[in-house]
């Protein structure tokens, strides 16, 4: 009995560092993808998504993740940097907003929008 039960701490202890060390790569990942999309407003950008998570509790990396996109779509599509790091906040607030509203995943929210804006530019 009590190898059974060492056995399943351990491996509860395992699963518990496995998803610390996933989010914490996961966070990296976003992190850098958002400082090569977002260019030179990335500093001022995180310091507005860390101010949303303190004040929100909006998970930072989700919304870099999310202004990231929306700045890569912008800026694609010819829209300046500093128009399309506006424009990428300004969509991501908006994309958090009506998420909450319609009581959707941001996620799927923001795939939405990111079809819609394909669509019109």
């Amino acid at each position: 009995m009590r190898m059974s039960a060492l056995y399943l701490a351990l491996n509860r202890a395992n699963h518990i560092i496995s998803n610390w060390i996933t989010e914490s790569n996961a966070y990296v990942e976003n992190l850098n993808l958002f400082t090569v999309a977002i260019g030179d407003y990335a500093e001022e950008a995180q310091k507005y998504a860390e101010t949303a998570q303190l004040a929100l509790g909006i998970n930072a990396s989700t919304w870099m993740r999310n202004q990231g996109v929306f700045n890569t779509l912008l800026t694609g599509f010819g829209v300046s940097y500093d128009k399309a790091a506006k424009m990428s906040k300004n969509l991501t607030q908006l994309g958090y907003d009506l998420s909450s509203f319609f009581n959707i995943k941001t996620f799927t929210f923001v795939e939405c929008c990111c079809i819609l804006l394909l669509n019109v530019l």
